[in-house]
């Protein structure tokens, strides 16, 4: 199973070793694509946006044939009557995984809460969202925002498991990163 990183540079990582960066997914255009397609996952996103985001049709289907190409798996990119999308079950994404880590953290009691939400922390949400990106990009900064806001009730989440586990240390550093909801580094916990 592949990785898609998107938190840092995006990258590929393939069998869990092999990382894939720069003109290895193909050129600029088709990481964007690949980026683009992975913030999405796994819902398609119809053509218009696309277009908004990256270019036209073409241009489109020229990046996705390269990023297949350079990644050895012809029909990555499905395109359907409602959009395009990443093959299902080619691949997971660093940010679906997070997202899903926080999730189930909701669900929880305080001790397997608090260790989901810093595990997201410490494997994933280390770096920024999408730093490949032009940050001034609509489509950049709408995941980042929804991003940012999944991550701030993540962090209370923890925070509040910390001081029902009596760490009160942990739970003021997790409430201290709510403000800017920036990466916690390692809490060394």
């Amino acid at each position: 199973m592949r990785l898609v990183r998107l938190f840092g540079t995006t990258t590929v990582v393939v069998a869990g070793t092999t990382l894939l960066a720069g003109d290895a997914l193909g050129d600029e255009r088709s990481r964007r694509l690949l980026a683009r397609l992975a913030v999405a996952t796994p819902a398609p996103l119809p053509l218009e946006r696309l277009e908004r985001d990256l270019g036209t049709p073409l241009q489109l289907r020229r990046d996705a044939a390269r990023l297949a190409h350079a990644l050895g798996d012809p029909g990555l990119v499905v395109e359907q009557a409602d959009g395009w999308l990443l093959r299902p079950g080619w691949g997971r994404v660093d940010l679906d995984v997070a997202h899903a880590l926080f999730a189930r953290a909701a669900a929880a009691p305080p001790t397997t809460a608090l260790a989901l939400v810093l595990r997201a922390l410490r494997s994933c949400c280390t770096a920024t969202l999408l730093a490949s990106e032009d940050g001034a990009a609509p489509w950049v900064r709408e995941a980042r925002a929804r991003h940012d806001r999944v991550l701030r009730d993540a962090l209370v989440r923890g925070a509040a498991a910390a001081r029902v586990l009596h760490d009160d240390e942990l739970a003021d550093e997790l409430l201290g990163r709510v403000v800017g909801a920036t990466p916690v580094e390692s809490p060394g916990r």
